[in-house]
């Protein structure tokens, strides 16, 4: 089992077997919740100047890749700013503000400014 795991993990193994015998695609670096490919072709939503300033800041100073403590905090902030002037984005707006810019983890930080923006509206 081990093995088997370290195989997949290391994408060695091309396939898993599920234990309904029906084979399932394993890549582990990609997305899991992959957005379908109609998402980019819309237009990018606009945001207000106080919200398009926090954006900028955030995408500019951020590691695409994978981030830095410190751009967590420029994304909350973001995110603070966008509650606070009663910006509504969507979870597929964010999504396609962030791969335009080049994110990897697109789907995984939009998922993360809905979750925050739907909590910071409970109070």
């Amino acid at each position: 089992m081990i093995l088997t795991t370290h195989l997949i993990m290391t994408g060695i193994v091309a396939r898993q077997i599920s234990p309904y015998k029906k084979h399932i695609p394993c890549n582990p670096t990609s997305d899991i919740r992959a957005a379908p490919t109609n998402r980019m072709n819309q237009e990018l939503p606009k945001l207000p100047p106080k919200a398009s300033k926090a954006f900028k800041v955030f995408v500019g100073r951020a590691n695409k890749g994978l981030l830095h403590q410190l751009d967590w905090e420029r994304f909350y902030r973001f995110v603070s700013v966008c509650h606070a002037t009663r910006v509504t984005l969507s979870e597929d707006d964010v999504y396609r503000l962030l791969r335009s810019e080049g994110f990897s983890q697109a789907k995984y930080i939009s998922s993360i400014f809905y979750h925050l923006n739907n909590f910071a509206r409970m109070r």
